[in-house]
């Protein structure tokens, strides 16, 4: 048999039915495949596991399992694997007189933050305050976890932190009983119940450097999990998320964006307003400028170890919406008679292009139909 059910499920091969079901009951809410969406694995093992409850759970099934299970085990264990079983025997015997068992010291587990930052604040930096709840030692025990006497070795595992599965040649798991530190509490703090630790609101000051880029973690030592039975604190680490700009996106050491103008801007040019972060930032638009001209504005992007950006901008010509009331309307028809005339005296210098189409359709209709069909 390829998996040591018992194993599979974390528990000894003489635990009790309710036993392996407070297992089952963990493990289906850790491993289920929707809280690992990017695992392929994730259902291979979400399926390993309920084969594993349904066999143990029930005892026929577990009977015929253990039968089989120790036919497999006598088969295989040759010269070879007895060796191996001896030597693992008189190891963590050895260990145990020596006192080398697994080391109850625990540190403690990274915390993670994430913080969400302005494009402009990433680019130049600056000091944010964050908070939340975090674990911190127990104040009623001094993170200690026990109201008065020393820690004690698990009676489960007797103190080494870890159980073996099925058979001599089973694998270790982590002790259920003292989360694989190998000592319990016998006396344990009232507030805390032997954690060692309470829940609490903190609050701490991160620095973002200039030039930051999305993604980027800061950490803060020991700001984490407090460890347990001396063992040392985790560290915090933050992680910086940008806020989308509405105009401008990074790419590399330049801020590049969208530069909008009307019709009248392009054609006659000028300096017109442009989105940054560097504050107010007018840019030189040549007249005549067309959609998809590309202008580059020099040390308005991101100061970087390895310099200092541009700021890129793509024009786009941005064609009127329709007039919303009566008075707009007349306006754009006033506007459109002048510039009807300017286009009739000034087409192949004005619109070059568009002088040039219209010529070859009044070209195309002379020798051919001249009715006229619309387009929906």
């Amino acid at each position: 048999m390829d998996d040591d059910l018992y194993a599979l499920l974390g528990v000894d091969r003489r635990a009790s039915s309710a036993e392996i079901k407070r297992a089952y009951r963990r493990l289906a809410v850790e491993l289920h495949p929707d809280r690992h969406p990017d695992d392929p694995e994730a259902e291979a093992r979400f399926r390993r596991i309920n084969v594993a409850y349904d066999t143990l759970v029930d005892p026929e099934r577990r009977a015929r399992y253990d039968a089989a299970r120790l036919r497999t085990e006598l088969s295989e264990f040759t010269p070879k694997s007895a060796a191996k079983a001896a030597r693992e025997f008189v190891g963590g015997f050895v260990g145990d007189l020596l006192g080398t068992r697994r080391r109850a010291a625990r540190r403690g587990r990274d915390l993670r933050y994430t913080l969400t930052v302005d494009l402009a604040e990433a680019v130049h930096g600056g000091t944010h305050t964050i908070r939340f709840e975090a674990p911190v030692p127990c104040s009623t025990c001094d993170g200690r976890g026990a109201q008065t006497g020393p820690a004690v070795a698990c009676p489960h595992c007797e103190g080494r932190g870890e159980v073996r599965g099925a058979g001599p040649l089973g694998r270790r798991v982590r002790c259920p009983r003292c989360d694989g530190t190998g000592l319990v509490h016998t006396d344990p703090c009232r507030v805390c119940r032997g954690a060692g630790r309470v829940m609490k609101e903190v609050s701490y000051r991160v620095t973002i450097p200039a030039g930051t880029e999305a993604g980027a973690e800061r950490v803060l030592a020991g700001r984490g999990e407090p460890g347990r039975f001396g063992g040392p604190p985790g560290d915090l680490r933050v992680t910086v998320r940008i806020r989308p700009h509405p105009d401008l996106r990074r790419v590399g050491r330049d801020l590049v964006g969208a530069l909008y103008l009307s019709p009248v801007e392009a054609a006659l040019g000028g300096m017109v307003p442009a989105p940054s972060v560097h504050g107010p930032l007018s840019v030189r638009v040549p007249a005549g400028v067309t959609t998809g001209t590309k202008l580059r504005v020099r040390g308005k992007g991101v100061v970087t170890p390895k310099g200092r950006g541009d700021a890129l901008f793509e024009i786009v010509v941005e064609t009127p919406r329709p007039p919303t009331s009566e008075d707009a309307r007349e306006a754009f028809l006033r506007a459109a008679k002048g510039w009807g005339a300017l286009l009739d005296a000034h087409a192949e210098v004005c619109t070059p292009e568009r002088a040039a189409q219209r010529e070859r359709i009044r070209a195309d209709v002379a020798f051919g139909e001249t009715g006229e069909t619309e387009v929906s």
